[in-house]
């Protein structure tokens, strides 16, 4: 038995790639090709859209491009849009506290170990200012906790009460809002909160407030369905690209005073800097055309003893969403060292730099993904500026 849940991305021998046609969106594919060549990566999908048609999507090492992907942290995002349903809906807000909301939970499950666990917000959640620690403990979702419930229940089923128990047990690292530190758990209690404020699960909720107004049907949590709330999402490219419209000012998915919220850095703060906020599970920047997010997604985890059969996993994700209108998704496995993924993300900025040209095709309904959002045309993509890889400091799985 062993386990390791650490944050993750990969085709193998591809050929030396050839020039291609510059300013256009096959960069993004040249651009992939050739980094997969240079970091030995096995299998990868690549997909790009922009102003809200899909331009390209690419899969390599015998990967189909339609297939469902395991998303790792990128499902945060889908988590925090859900959030924001119940705060544009005034079912919850960004100040409800624990103890008020998982009142009744804590009365059939138990108390948390640690009472201040009650005063935690819905935002100290979402921008992982808790107090929950992975480094004076084990991430309370995904360390020896996650190890005992595959044991129990297997990866394929949520369980989302049964881990939100078993998470409960640890205590803080710090009061609540005093420090931000990138913690699974924070993500697993907001699921817990969506499943207590609606009566639903997580999953069908999630599908039918978010996925679903924005043409992806058919998304289901995959075979990290344990991972839930915090990385149990499994998205075709295509369809990740769709619910990344989420963060349009007209998807309708969140109202006029989360998108304010969404960009603040105040009590959100990520990296020190004081234009960058973590929040909805993405990083946010606000640029002058408007929100630029962006997140990386990590996921390595080895254990025999699981219900159903022994797990071995490695792979990782990237999304990016400029603020003019350009965004993309990759997804690699294994996953490859820093060094690889920062390589990676600095050669698609550079693809889309190039692109002057953007097709006027739309892919979407070829990948089974419906009518999405519309956003105003957009020209060339918002720079990185300092951002450095897309949430590679918080997206550790």
């Amino acid at each position: 038995m062993a386990a390791a849940a650490v944050a993750a991305c990969a085709l193998g021998a591809a050929a030396p790639v050839r020039a291609e046609p510059s300013g256009t969106v096959a960069a993004f594919d040249a651009a992939f090709r050739d980094w997969m060549r240079r970091h030995k990566v096995e299998r990868g999908v690549i997909a790009v859209s922009h102003a809200n048609r899909l331009a390209l999507v690419k899969a390599y090492g015998g990967l189909d491009a339609a297939q469902p992907l395991p998303l790792a942290s990128l499902a945060k995002a889908i988590t925090g849009a859900c959030v924001a349903t119940l705060v544009r809906d005034r079912k919850l807000s960004f100040e409800t506290r624990l103890g008020d909301v998982l009142g009744p939970f804590f009365r059939r499950h138990g108390a948390p170990a640690d009472p201040r666990v009650a005063a935690i917000t819905v935002e100290q959640l979402l921008a992982h200012r808790s107090g929950f620690s992975r480094k004076a403990n084990p991430d309370p979702a995904s360390g020896v906790a996650l190890v005992a419930h595959l044991r129990e229940h297997g990866s394929a089923a949520a369980h989302v009460a049964e881990a939100t128990r078993r998470a409960l047990t640890y205590r803080l690292a710090r009061p609540p809002g005093q420090a931000y530190e990138y913690v699974n758990a924070n993500y697993l209690l907001l699921g817990a909160v969506i499943e207590q404020v609606t009566g639903r699960g997580y999953e069908s909720y999630c599908r039918d407030a978010v996925l679903t107004p924005l043409g992806v049907s058919q998304a289901r949590l995959g075979k990290w369905a344990a991972l839930s709330s915090y990385g149990g999402w499994s998205l075709s490219a295509a369809e990740y690209l769709a619910f990344l419209h989420a963060f349009d000012r007209d998807a309708g998915i969140l109202d006029a005073a989360t998108r304010r919220w969404l960009v603040s850095p105040a009590r959100k703060q990520f990296a020190g800097r004081s234009d960058l906020a973590y929040s909805l599970g993405v990083v946010a920047r606000l640029d002058p055309e408007g929100p630029s997010v962006w997140h990386t997604g990590l996921w390595t985890h080895a254990q025999r003893d699981v219900r159903g059969g022994a797990l071995y996993d490695s792979h990782a994700t990237l999304a990016v969403k400029t603020a003019r209108g350009a965004a993309w998704f990759a997804y690699m496995e294994p996953q490859p060292p820093p060094a690889a993924r920062h390589a990676l993300d600095a050669a698609l900025w550079r693809a889309a730099e190039s692109v002057r040209t953007w097709p006027s095709h739309d892919l979407f309904a070829r990948y089974g993904v419906g009518k999405a959002a519309r956003i105003a045309p957009a020209a060339a993509p918002a720079k990185p500026a300092e951002t450095g890889l897309a949430g590679e400091s918080p997206a550790r799985n």
